[in-house]
Order: structure tokens, then C-alpha cells, then sequence
């Protein structure tokens, strides 16, 4: 599994050790999220070669603990909810988790995001992981969506089917967190290359892709500024979360690859995988001082209550 032949000193490197003994904490509180700064001076670890190939050839990869409580408003699916806090500080109802994002804050336009998408917030339910990318044309993007329940359901553990009343199946949840490793953590990881993206359960592919292109995609990405971690572009809301092991390779990893990093379910240090000459920016959710490859604008910043917490 370990690449112990390959080069791990040249990028990403940090200051201190590896540690599987603390994560990422973000407990959902007002303006609690993780961010780094100044990525448009990270893009050349994590991209091709010029300045609009961001969503070609990568791989995000992270374990997320689902912290997040929902419940049902109503007595139907359209109707669930995470609860989070607004932009202006007040409890909210919120229709997608966001995991991981990067891209240009003060707009909609020149992102990356991964989501947990739970429904439209009208009239349809989602329970889907989404991820896409968008360009400075408002409504083009990639991007692709896979059910955590029906066909996927032998891969997540939520459920064959959404319950009907409540949030008790299907759903994924602090209550409901499916096929999770000993610490209570899901290996995700979002892989593209040049043709649709394939995101990964615990090192398991999840099938019934859903497209949901929409035109020509074409990313600046000098006007990249920040990385999120638990706080939405779209509204600004922030929801609760755990991370660890926060990784963005410049090329799509093949399904081994993935499997690699979940290493049946064992937190290990991703310097040490056999694509490690490919990993661009790597926070492994241990101290405040770790740096994503050397460089200090690429320190995981913490904001509000979020914090390094020990297990």
C-alpha cells in the first residue's frame, strides 16, 4: 500500500509530525469553519500547468465525520434539514452540507465544491453527494451526483430507501452515519480527469452517476482566493463537521489508488502513498502550524469555535 520506494521530502510538507490521534473539529457554531488563504498561490501544486485547468486531473481526499444533526419539518422528504447558522448568525435550516470547497468568495463563478445535497429546499429530495466545478459563465459547470441510498446503499450503509416520516433511514447523519471506521469517519474522494467525475465511498466507487453539466467550463484560477472547509460559498452558512487527512493530488487516481488512501479504514500519512509525487496540498488535521506544502499562505486557518481536538 505505502509508495516507501517513491520520494516523499520534496512537497507537501508541514511543521510537526504525523498524528492519528486529533482531527478537524468544527462544532456548528457561529462563523465556525477551517480556510486557507492565498490559493491562487497554491494552484501550480495542485493543477496541469496553466491557469484554467483546475478540474483536470485531480483527486480531493478527505475523511469526514458526519457531526451534523437533521430533522424533518414535515411529515414527507421534502422536508429535511441539517440545522447550521446563517450569515447573519441566526439557527438555519440547511438543504446541503458543504464539505470542501475552493474557488473565488465573492462570487458564485471560478469554484470547486463537494456537498452533501440533501434536497432543493422545495419540492424534491436529493441525498446525494455532489461535486462540481464552475467557470465565469454563471450557469456552466461539471459536475456529477451519486445517491448515498437505493443502488448505492451496499456501499454506504444509509439505507436502501428514504424514510417516508422522518430521518431515522436513508438519510446520511450523526444519527444514521453508515459504514464508518473505528473513529467514526467516512473516506470520501472525488476523482476526475478529463471526461466526468467518480467519487468513492470508503474505497468503493458509487455507480448511478447523475449529470449535471451545463455548458463550456473555464476556470481562472488566479482568481482562486480561498479553501473552505464546512462553510458554504452560496449562502455563507456554516455546518458542523470533523475532518482529517485533507488531500488534493494534480492527477485522477485510478480505483487502487483510492483504495490505497482508505487503507481499510486506517488513518495513515498520505506523504507516504505510492502517488505521493502528485500530492499538491496535504492538511492532516493534527496542529495549527501544519502547512499545506511548505509555504505559509497555505496554513489551514481556524475561524470561530473550530479547533484540533483529540479523540
Amino acid at each position: 500500500m505505502l509508495g516507501l520506494g517513491s520520494s516523499i521530502t520534496s512537497y507537501p510538507t508541514y511543521v510537526g509530525e504525523w498524528l492519528d490521534t486529533r482531527y478537524l473539529d468544527l462544532d456548528g457554531a457561529d462563523g465556525t469553519f477551517a480556510k486557507v488563504v492565498n490559493m491562487a498561490n497554491q494552484m501550480d501544486h495542485i493543477s496541469a500547468g496553466d491557469d484554467t485547468d483546475i478540474g483536470t486531473n485531480i483527486t480531493m481526499s478527505f475523511w469526514v465525520k458526519p457531526t451534523w444533526v437533521m430533522t424533518s419539518s414535515g411529515t414527507n422528504t421534502t422536508d429535511q434539514h441539517v440545522a447550521g447558522v446563517d450569515s447573519s448568525g441566526s439557527v438555519s435550516q440547511e438543504n446541503n452540507v458543504p464539505l470542501i470547497a475552493m474557488g473565488q468568495t465573492s462570487t458564485e463563478l471560478h469554484r470547486i465544491r463537494t456537498n452533501y445535497q440533501i434536497d432543493t429546499g422545495s419540492s424534491s429530495d436529493r441525498n446525494r453527494l455532489q461535486v462540481e466545478f464552475r467557470s465565469q459563465a454563471g450557469n456552466n459547470k461539471q459536475g456529477d451526483e451519486y445517491y448515498l441510498h437505493a443502488d448505492n446503499h451496499g456501499v454506504t450503509g444509509t439505507g436502501t430507501g428514504l424514510d417516508n416520516t422522518g430521518v431515522s433511514t436513508g438519510w446520511w447523519h450523526a444519527g444514521n452515519t453508515g459504514g464508518v471506521n473505528s473513529r467514526g469517519f467516512v473516506h470520501l474522494a472525488f476523482t476526475r480527469g478529463e471526461g466526468e467525475w467518480t467519487i468513492y465511498w470508503n474505497g468503493s466507487a458509487l455507480g448511478s452517476r447523475i449529470d449535471i453539466d451545463g455548458g463550456s467550463v473555464d476556470i481562472n484560477e488566479l482568481v482562486i482566493n480561498e479553501l473552505w472547509i464546512g462553510k458554504n460559498f452560496t449562502n455563507q452558512s456554516v455546518v458542523p463537521g470533523a475532518y482529517r487527512d485533507i488531500a488534493i493530488f494534480k492527477e485522477e487516481l485510478d480505483s487502487d489508488g483510492v483504495s490505497d488512501l482508505y487503507n481499510s479504514g486506517n488513518f495513515f500519512d498520505v506523504r507516504l502513498h505510492a502517488n505521493a509525487d502528485n500530492l499538491g496540498l496535504y492538511w492532516p488535521c493534527n496542529d495549527a502550524n501544519q502547512l499545506g506544502n511548505g509555504d505559509n499562505s497555505a496554513i489551514l486557518a481556524l475561524n470561530g469555535s473550530a479547533k484540533f481536538k483529540d479523540f
